[in-house]
């Protein structure tokens, strides 16, 4: 799942292609594109200078923009759909925000699961890369609260290949103590994987390279999967993208108004 995550950062580099005699040119690539109608065009980019501007994401179309990407600069946020009782809380970084910090936001959302208007929780984890694991026990306890809070209620936790570091020890520790049917793409880590990478330069060259310095044990010792697989295989498509239209979420309200059950671990 890293593959696909960041492969997008590779190919946007014509040394790399050029290095891979996908491209015969260091500086610039011709790339051919196809639409549904099988018409092809040919683009010739010309490469610039690299710049690390965060992980890969999806980005907001313009157009119809659905609730998955209209907010993922915000660390964390949350609405009620009154509708049908569904408490969407989207996570995309663990980290505090100086207005509320996590803790806050973990105790507002059981003060919101209290209400009679709450049915069931969305968790979306598809943006959160990672940050600082240890502020995370007051949303697992926030999740395992609306468990014991709502017994008729499911609870749903979107993630995909962007589901990185802390935010795969979170994922990691909702499989294991809660209930949550697991929807979207797999995970972009081990349950079980090394992190806290920290910066060098060699001293010849002068590039500069990551090395991780733990290792991070939050399932058991004998976890050897490469990923947490979905309950929901629902994987992102460029017609749902472009047409405004969240699959992963569409594939939940269908759940929920067919009143399927046997969707647990």
């Amino acid at each position: 799942m890293q593959q696909l995550w960041l492969a997008p950062y590779y190919l946007a580099m014509p040394e790399v292609l050029a290095g891979l005699e996908l491209s015969d040119a260091s500086n610039e690539v011709s790339i051919t594109v196809e639409n549904a109608q099988s018409a092809q065009k040919t683009i010739r980019l010309s490469g610039r200078t690299f710049e690390f501007r965060g992980f890969p994401t999806l980005p907001d179309n313009h157009q119809k923009t659905p609730q998955y990407l209209q907010n993922v600069t915000k660390p964390y946020w949350y609405e009620v759909d009154k509708s049908n009782g569904v408490l969407y809380v989207q996570f995309n970084a663990v980290a505090q925000m100086k207005a509320q910090s996590l803790a806050q936001f973990s105790a507002e959302l059981i003060e919101t699961i209290k209400d009679g208007e709450v049915n069931h929780l969305v968790l979306d984890l598809r943006h959160n890369s990672g940050g600082n694991g240890s502020i995370l026990p007051p949303l697992l306890k926030a999740l395992i609260y609306f468990e014991a809070a709502k017994p008729e209620g499911k609870l749903f936790v979107v993630m995909g290949r962007n589901t990185f570091s802390a935010a795969q020890n979170l994922l990691t520790n909702i499989d294991s103590f809660t209930n949550a049917i697991l929807v979207g793409e797999p995970s972009g880590s081990r349950p079980n994987h090394i992190g806290e990478a920290g910066r060098f330069r060699l001293p010849f060259s002068g590039v500069f390279g990551l090395v991780s310095s733990q290792f991070h044990q939050t399932s058991r010792a004998e976890d050897h999967r490469i990923w947490i697989a979905p309950h929901m295989p629902v994987l992102p498509d460029s017609a749902s993208y472009f047409n405004g239209v969240d699959p992963a979420m569409k594939a939940i309200y269908s759940v929920l108004d067919k009143n399927v059950d046997g969707l647990v671990k």
